[in-house]
């Protein structure tokens, strides 16, 4: 049974697409309800962002006995719940918001949103030095030599923002002129940002450590009252949990970044409710066993064959250098270098994979790479079962056997894209996992 929550103007409805004589009436106002499903950002994680066309109501439902609004209001909140048994049993599936976008005599149709997407990762500081509104740049782990962003100067000293790094001058942040060290000149002005106290001669970096080091910090820092504003759950994270090395300077969503950043360490996320879980693609979010009497004929895949998977770092370094032919006098600054890290894969006729790089040691980034590899390599499976009061959740291990395939094949998955189908009441899980023959 499908228990709907829509909300006008702080008051609130429960509505379903049949009629519900629960702990509380649910009137059948609903006529249609696109499936809506959790969608993995990329092939080897991310974002499992939920993604819900429209959801379409009866006409009736604005009438004076309900909403009382006409034409329809423009926007309201969602809440869909799940149950077989009671209201009080019932799981929350979906939070969001809806959009109207068409009304008819028959019909009533909002779009559904997820609500999280127009949050930014960085900062604006509404005036820098060239008198533009900017990014403030943003360090996730150790950084070397990056440019911070410069601000209008006070009383004529050139000013800078510290990029949210940890601790004091000196001790666990440097400052460079074309890469040598100005720290002498420096003055922290307790606010985030520093002052120098002489005009640079060339290029100003920065050397420090960011307030947040790991994913798991990142994920939580994201998960503030200033940002998501959501409650934080790793208990399915890797731990220890990989360090980032990163300089943030394009304003992105905050969810893009995450989904990113996830990705790379083989990580994904998902928003249920007001809480976000961060969960390991190496891990089980839960598990269930099901029977041929629980699901329907399924559908096993391959992905296509990757050859090689690859990302590029760049490594930063000050110092004197001469151009190519060694002679002369050299010059003194922060030379950055490309360094390019691979995986190959044993089909050497696949495509090539490239993903954005997050760190700085080649030992743990090729780690990374291995781990993207790993889970590309492994067979996918669609699955489609009824919808029920306990619903599957991205990352969730379902184990089940298929007898009606040439030989009985066992199988197992994890949980990755998912689709419920209020209308049908069934769900569609995909993902990767293993398939084999057991041993007699």
């Amino acid at each position: 049974m499908i228990l709907t929550e829509v909300t006008f103007d702080s008051v609130m409805y429960r509505v379903s697409n049949e009629p519900l004589a629960l702990e509380h009436w649910w009137t059948p106002k609903i006529s249609v309800f696109d499936p809506f499903q959790y969608q993995m950002e990329a092939q080897h994680g991310g974002y499992c962002q939920i993604a819900f066309g429209s959801i379409e109501f009866t006409p009736d439902f604005f009438d004076s006995s309900n909403v009382n609004t006409w034409p329809p209001p423009i926007t309201g909140d969602l809440v869909i719940r799940f149950t077989d048994t009671t209201e009080a049993a019932a799981e929350e599936l979906f939070q969001g918001k809806i959009h109207l976008s068409s009304f008819t005599r028959e019909t009533v149709t909002y779009d559904v949103y997820g609500g999280y997407d127009s949050i930014n990762l960085l900062e604006i500081e509404d005036i820098d030095y060239d008198e533009n509104e900017s990014p403030i740049p943003r360090a996730f782990g150790a950084v070397t030599y990056v440019q911070p962003l410069r601000l209008p100067d006070i009383l004529t000293a050139p000013t800078y923002h510290k990029g949210y790094m940890l601790g004091s001058k000196e001790t666990n942040w440097h400052v460079y002129d074309d890469g040598v060290d100005i720290c002498s000149n420096v003055t922290d002005n307790g606010d985030g940002t520093f002052k120098l106290s002489a005009v640079p001669v060339g290029q100003v970096s920065i050397s420090g450590i960011g307030t947040d080091s790991t994913l798991a910090e990142i994920v939580e820092w994201a998960c503030g009252a200033s940002y998501l504003n959501l409650t934080y759950n790793g208990t399915y994270a890797r731990n220890p949990s990989p360090s980032l090395n990163h300089w943030a300077t394009s304003q992105t969503s905050i969810t893009q970044f995450l989904s990113e950043i996830c990705a790379y360490f083989s990580h994904i996320f998902y928003i249920r409710g007001t809480t976000l879980y961060l969960v390991d693609t190496k891990i089980n979010n839960g598990s269930r066993i099901i029977t041929e009497f629980d699901y329907m004929p399924s559908e096993y895949n391959y992905n296509p064959p990757v050859s090689i998977i690859k990302t590029v770092w760049q490594y930063r370094e000050a110092g004197e250098w001469r151009d190519k032919t060694g002679g002369g006098s050299g010059a003194v600054y922060v030379k950055e270098t490309d360094h390019e890290v691979s995986v190959i894969s044993i089909y050497p006729y696949g495509e090539e994979m490239e993903v954005n790089c997050f760190q700085e040691n080649h030992d743990n980034i090729l780690t990374a790479l291995n781990d993207i590899l790993d889970m590309v390599e492994k067979p996918m499976c669609n699955l489609k079962m009824p919808l029920t009061a306990s619903p599957v959740l991205p990352g969730e291990k379902v184990l089940f056997q298929d007898t009606s395939l040439q030989s009985t094949t066992e199988i197992w998955i994890r949980a990755r894209n998912i689709t419920y189908d209020f209308d049908n009441y069934e769900v569609t899980v995909s993902g990767e996992g293993e398939i084999y023959i057991s041993e007699t």
